[in-house]
């Protein structure tokens, strides 16, 4: 078996809590983007909508089309 040399780590390079939650997609400017199946825009959705749930409440408030979710 080889031995292996110790790995250290930087501490200056470490992600913050809100760095982690900027990167995973929280806190920011992220929203749920509306478009119908021409892929013109119908709207923008906010509030409880979450990257898992665009789709289903684009659907559900403009009764077509796809969401979109952007950070």
């Amino acid at each position: 078996m080889k031995n292996l040399k110790k790995m250290h780590v930087n501490s200056e390079m470490l992600l913050n809590n809100e760095e982690l939650v900027t990167l995973r997609g929280g806190y920011g400017d992220c929203g749920c983007i509306c478009f119908n199946w021409d892929h013109q825009l119908l709207g923008a959705i906010g509030g409880d909508v979450s990257a898992l749930t665009c789709n289903v409440e684009c659907l559900t408030y403009f009764g077509h089309g796809y969401g979109d979710w952007n950070c």
